[in-house]
């Protein structure tokens, strides 16, 4: 009797051990699996999104300051209008992908058509918009920019040398100088580009569709040109070359 109590005591220690050792190993199996799963994954390539996830882009990217040549160089070789302009912009580098823009200027000009009507006009403009480089690699610290503005301008302007001929009576009658402050406002669609030339100094161009939003008096004269935009037409292209820097 006691013979299989021993025997029955022996075989149910080593059942529970045996139980014991399989429950530990499957226990630890699933951890040494994740362990080489972990390892493995580590020694895989990461994928561009996946870096560019972990490395995320600051969003400030710096400023930028640029001075306009493009008008002043055209002034220069005009034979109708005499003048002179001065232009100037700064953006902020957001993500270089977004660049809120700040353009500011004063023109002062001189037009003198074939009736020998003079016209004389200066004011201050500023234009307040935003870019948007459109270029994939933003690695690169060249843009391909589109971008919209709203520009505003005031200045002084007189009308002088007006004259009327009367064919009936054959008389030329010279009227008064007409001076006037005139307020304008458009809308601009800009596209152009931005090339870095050496350590943070860049140079580019742009091209401008501009709508007038303000309409000419027709009771009174109207001013012939308006500063930071040009012609008092309805629709004016204008052409921007700049010089510029990246802080």
């Amino acid at each position: 009797m006691k013979t299989n109590i021993y025997k029955y005591l022996c075989v149910s220690i080593v059942m529970y051990i045996v139980c014991s050792l399989q429950t530990v190993g499957a226990q630890t199996s699933p951890q040494n699996g994740t362990k080489q799963q972990t390892q493995v994954a580590d020694t895989i390539p990461q994928t561009g999104d996946e870096q560019e996830k972990k490395t995320k882009m600051p969003i400030y990217q710096g400023i930028g300051i640029k001075l306009d040549l493009g008008n002043s160089l055209y002034e220069l070789f005009s034979s109708q209008q005499q003048g002179m302009s001065f232009e100037a912009l700064a953006y902020v580098n957001l993500l270089k992908r977004y660049l809120p823009t700040l353009e500011a200027g004063y023109a002062q000009r001189t037009y003198i058509p074939a009736n020998e009507a003079k016209f004389s006009g200066k004011g201050a403009f500023t234009r307040i918009g935003c870019d948007f480089n459109i270029m994939k690699n933003k690695e690169m610290n060249n843009m391909f920019l589109v971008g919209v503005r709203f520009g505003m301008a005031v200045q002084n302007y007189d009308i002088s040398n007006l004259q009327i001929n009367d064919s009936y009576w054959n008389v030329t009658q010279t009227l008064p100088e007409y001076a006037a402050t005139r307020f304008d406002c458009w809308g601009e669609v800009v596209a152009g580009v931005e090339v870095e030339i050496y350590k943070g100094f860049n140079m580019g161009w742009a091209v401008r569709i501009k709508k007038l939003f303000t309409l000419p008096d027709e009771t009174t004269y109207h001013a012939t040109y308006i500063p930071g935009y040009g012609y008092n037409d309805a629709t004016m292209f204008t052409f921007n070359y700049y010089i510029g820097y990246n802080f």
